[in-house]
């Protein structure tokens, strides 16, 4: 499977691919100081917070930037926190990942629809992660007889 490249939409600020390569998980994991393991069980499990999704979210658009050269400069943590804001701020993107905590007690609350923008990382995240393909098996091993170079 290849990696998926998505196309999100950000109010007035227009649109702007985003893509999880090597690139983008090399910086994630150089931003936060956490594996990429670790990043996207808090990614697909909706506990990562608006932090690190925003973290997340400038990984993907900075991989494209430079994959695509969609731009020459490139996105600061900030300016992706004023794209979340176009779409009605973070609280609003990610609501989908809300992990029903409520003060101490957790919450039962039916999952809610993900925000496109929030899908499409989703997807786009997991695109970098490919399920192996099943390894060809084994030849046995040769006898002594079958070496190049060895008497038959």
């Amino acid at each position: 499977m290849a990696v998926v490249v998505k196309h999100l939409t950000f109010g007035t600020k227009g649109t702007h691919p985003v893509v999880f390569t090597s690139n983008a998980l090399f910086k994630l994991e150089k931003e936060t100081g956490l594996s990429t393991e670790r990043i996207g069980l808090m990614l697909l499990t909706g506990r990562a917070g608006y932090q690190m999704m925003q973290i997340i979210l400038w990984a993907g658009l900075e991989a494209a930037r430079v994959r695509m050269k969609t731009r020459r400069e490139p996105f600061t943590i900030d300016e992706v926190g004023d794209l979340l804001d176009e779409e009605g701020g973070a609280a609003f993107v990610w609501a989908g990942a809300d992990d029903g905590l409520d003060g101490e007690k957790v919450q039962v609350r039916e999952p809610r629809p993900l925000h496109p923008i929030a899908a499409d990382v989703t997807e786009a995240w997991t695109s970098a992660f490919p399920q192996p393909r099943e390894m060809p098996p084994k030849p046995p091993p040769a006898s002594e007889g079958d070496q190049p170079g060895s008497p038959s």
